[in-house]
């Protein structure tokens, strides 16, 4: 599959690359994406700009806001099947503090994202 990539430290840099499509994990969705942006979180990357909460390893596959159609499953996956449209998330919480057990993951104290190594 095509990716964007940022694979050099120097900032601005990035290839369109042929990278290995990836095989989905537990708990994991492969989604075939049909649209999808980069925003300020790939900008500041790709500019050296980045102020997360570690570095970001190199070389790493830009872009985490999309939309698609799922194309396989994880194991332990139940709550989607192949071939819903869904919208991506990549940023998720611990699923045990009260914002996570009160539907607002998204304002988690350990929130974590998913980055797409290569």
């Amino acid at each position: 599959m095509k990716a964007i990539v940022k694979t050099s430290q120097e900032a601005g840099v990035f290839e369109v690359k042929e990278v290995p499509k990836p095989k989905p994990g537990r708990g994991e969705v492969l989604v075939q994406v049909k649209a999808a942006s980069l925003c300020y979180t790939d900008v500041a990357i790709l500019n050296n700009k980045y102020k997360g909460r570690r570095p970001v390893p190199i070389p790493i596959v830009m872009g985490h806001e999309g939309t698609g159609v799922v194309s396989a499953l994880g194991e332990d996956v139940d709550n989607v099947s192949v071939g819903d449209r869904v919208g991506l998330e990549v940023v998720y919480g611990c699923g045990s503090c009260v914002n996570c057990l009160n539907g607002n993951s998204n304002m988690c104290g350990k929130l974590e994202a998913y980055w797409h190594y290569l």
